[in-house]
């Protein structure tokens, strides 16, 4: 290792000793409140406190219909008054609230949106219903004009009849799954944002096993996109799921890994890739202890899987102990859908059980699962099974799925890199001094330097392999941007 290497590696352990920064997790339900209309909750990753943060009572607003987004220091979400859906945001320092823009009042009818995805200088997201067909549509926000547009709708001549999930910028292209398609059974799509063409790039159903798309679809290097299937017509079938890769250049998916009924079945919606190449995934059944419902399938199950060498874990298995050593007084517990990962690089998602809801931490590396807030559904009083999935706001966090909204054009390069990594700044406009930073997928910053030139290198042959984030900063702005990092054989 080089002098260098060496000084990186004592400043990348030097940032993480001195962080003692506490992960906090927003999160919303759909019925909550004064009046059950809706609320937004900040939970602490240490268990130290639950904290309401916006009522939509307080808002005169009906409800919320829409998990967050964090980006820039503000987290996003929609919510619904009468019959306008509209977009709102929260400054995570202050906690102001602000009702940013209402939909197009031909989409009024929709009340499910996916999470927004940062391309350029705008925000795009997709509504599962409504728009022009009644199938759904993708809609762009310009944060300049503060405007939400229409801009284009699946039919079912194209093999579209809603989507689900989220989008994920790859390729040129917002990438996503959608239910219907040629055999029924779902798709994969891919919208060209120049174009505004919308496209189905793989059905599901035809041959295989891998049959309805039931997960986000996640990057794990820069050719494949992840993502899990049930292997029938049915996203409720539980008799095996299918871990798949779909190949961009090919336009093809390969299934991975079978998961029996005791691996995890039901998994359902977020996924989340952690800096130890893992894909994490919670299963709402396919636990090893017996529980109802339903009773054949168990209790669910956390689980990770690592497709560059194939291996696959259960990591921790809900059960019903006699001695009420995990959870008291519950008839049977489940993992809720979706997960993400906090700042000290722990797994954070809820779950639940016949009379109550938790929120937990998972710890990766000992593998210690901790309840972080109980019966946080009841204090205020909140309906079981209305909430979706945290988002890590704290301060100095990157989200690290989200693109850059400025328009410094910028090219890193060579993607992946083996050594050097090259930053280029493509016009005068924005030339000055510039801060550097490379993080890894949990937000934790590995690298910073500033430069002041128009190119300049980085050295990362003393990061370890694997899929990064990296972020240019000036005065006039900001960019981000994946990097993958392969310097070994």
């Amino acid at each position: 290792m080089t002098v260098k290497n060496i000084w990186l590696s004592f400043f990348v352990l030097l940032s993480l000793t001195l962080n003692s920064q506490v992960t906090e997790l927003w999160n919303v339900s759909p019925s909550g409140g004064l009046n059950q209309h809706g609320l937004i909750y900040k939970v602490n990753g240490d268990g130290s406190g639950f904290e309401e943060l916006v009522s939509m009572d307080s808002l005169n607003a009906d409800n919320l219909c829409s998990e967050l987004t964090l980006s820039q220091g503000y987290v996003y979400g929609f919510a619904y008054q009468d019959s306008t859906v509209f977009l709102y945001r929260i400054n995570t320092s202050s906690h102001q609230y602000e009702r940013l823009a209402d939909l197009p009042f031909k989409n009024f009818q929709s009340r499910q949106f996916s999470h927004l995805t940062y391309v350029g200088d705008k925000f795009y997201f997709f509504s599962r219903y409504g728009a022009n067909t009644g199938n759904g549509g993708i809609f762009t926000y310009d944060p300049m004009l503060q405007t939400i547009q229409y801009l284009v709708s699946p039919s079912t001549q194209t093999g579209f009849f809603n989507f689900t999930g989220r989008m994920v910028h790859f390729d040129g292209g917002l990438y996503g799954i959608g239910n219907g398609g040629q055999f029924n059974m779902g798709n994969i799509f891919k919208y060209d944002i120049n174009a505004n063409l919308l496209t189905a790039v793989y059905h599901f159903g035809g041959t295989g096993k891998a049959a309805y798309p039931i997960t986000d679809l996640i990057a794990i290097d820069n050719y494949n996109l992840l993502g899990f299937s049930s292997d029938t017509s049915s996203p409720l079938n539980l008799n095996s799921n299918f871990i798949y890769l779909f190949n961009i250049a090919a336009s093809t998916v390969y299934e991975w890994r079978s998961l029996s009924n005791l691996d995890g079945t039901h998994i359902a919606r977020q996924i989340a890739l952690g800096t130890d190449g893992f894909v994490y995934a919670s299963a709402r059944h396919g636990g090893a202890f017996g529980c109802a419902p339903p009773k054949d399938y168990g209790c669910g199950t956390l689980i990770r899987y690592r497709p560059s060498d194939d291996t696959f874990e259960k990591l921790y298995d809900f059960f019903n102990p006699s001695d009420s050593t995990h959870w008291s007084g519950s008839n049977y517990n489940y993992f809720n859908s979706g997960l993400t990962f906090g700042y000290d690089g722990n797994v954070y998602s809820t779950a639940g059980n016949s009379a109550d809801s938790y929120a937990y931490s998972f710890n990766i590396t000992t593998k210690v699962f901790t309840n972080i807030l109980s019966n946080y559904l009841k204090t205020p009083p909140l309906t079981p099974l209305g909430y979706y999935n945290f988002v890590n706001v704290t301060n100095g966090y990157l989200n690290v799925n989200s693109e850059s909204i400025s328009n410094i054009d910028i090219k890193v390069y060579p993607n992946p890199a083996t050594q050097l990594v090259n930053i280029e700044l493509r016009t005068e406009e924005n030339l000055g001094v510039a801060t550097f930073e490379i993080f890894d997928l949990v937000g934790r910053r590995q690298y910073k330097s500033s430069y002041d030139e128009k190119l300049f290198q980085v050295n990362v042959e003393g990061l370890t392999d694997g899929l990064y984030c990296w972020k240019y900063s000036t005065a006039k702005g900001t960019k981000t941007g994946k990097l993958l990092i392969a310097t070994h054989d």
